[in-house]
């Protein structure tokens, strides 16, 4: 069985959930970026370091989507975050907690 790859937010990289909203600064770029409800969600498990397969499963279990959609959703989220340097791909560490 091949292992999940997981992801973490790099160091310059800073989140925090207020309330209902999340919001992550890129430090770096002095970027700052709000994500919905489900986005939001998924964020906060990938940065933790769960492998997608593990956040489209928790997600289901939360809102009422179909799973081929939430999986295509999910995948094209950490795509825009990886590309964007909002995370990247964990050397098997501990992930950052923000």
């Amino acid at each position: 069985m091949m292992p999940h790859p997981t992801h973490r937010t790099p160091e310059y990289v800073h989140w925090r959930r207020f309330d209902s909203e999340l919001v992550v600064l890129d430090m770096k770029d002095g970027a700052y970026f709000g994500f919905s409800e489900v986005a939001a969600a998924a964020f906060e498990r990938l940065a933790k370091g769960s492998p997608t397969s593990e956040v489209v499963a928790d997600l289901l279990t939360v809102y009422d989507v179909d799973r081929a959609r939430l999986e295509s959703d999910i995948d094209a989220l950490l795509d825009t975050l990886l590309r964007s340097g909002l995370l990247v791909a964990s050397d098997g560490g501990a992930a950052k907690e923000p």
